[in-house]
Formats: C-alpha cells, structure tokens, sequence
C-alpha cells in the first residue's frame, strides 16, 4: 500500500474509534448503538480524502440521518 493510502486507512480506524467510543458513552453501555456511531463516523472519512471539516448544525444532521438510517440491532 501507497503511504498516502496507509495514513487514511488509519485515518479511518481512529475515526470509527472516537464514533464507537461517543457512542458507548452517550448510550451508557450500549455496544450495537456505539457500533452503529463508529460506521456513521468513518463513513464520513471514506466518501472523502482526509478529515471532514469542523462538525457545524448541518454536519451534525446529516451525521444523525445515516445513524437513524442503521438498522437497531441486538448484540
């Protein structure tokens, strides 16, 4: 893999990270929502090259759309 490829898989990964990690603590423990907060937020990074801009009003609606999107599951 290209360097340039490497750093935005890792990129990515740390974004799906933080999403989880939001997401586990704004639910009080609930993986399957922290799960679905972590493919929400690197999907903004892989429709994209590199960071998205500072989440305003409009970033963060179009953020909650996909995760109301996401089909609730069990874990």
């Amino acid at each position: 893999l290209s360097i340039r490829r490497q750093r935005q898989m890792c990129i990515r990964d740390s974004s799906s990270t933080g999403g989880f990690l939001v997401g586990y603590c704004e639910s009080e423990g609930d993986i399957a929502y922290a799960a679905r907060c972590a493919a929400v937020s690197a999907s903004f990074i892989i429709e994209q090259w590199g960071v998205p801009p500072l989440m305003d009003a409009a970033f963060r609606k179009q953020a909650e759309a996909r995760l109301a999107a996401l089909p609730a599951t069990r874990i």
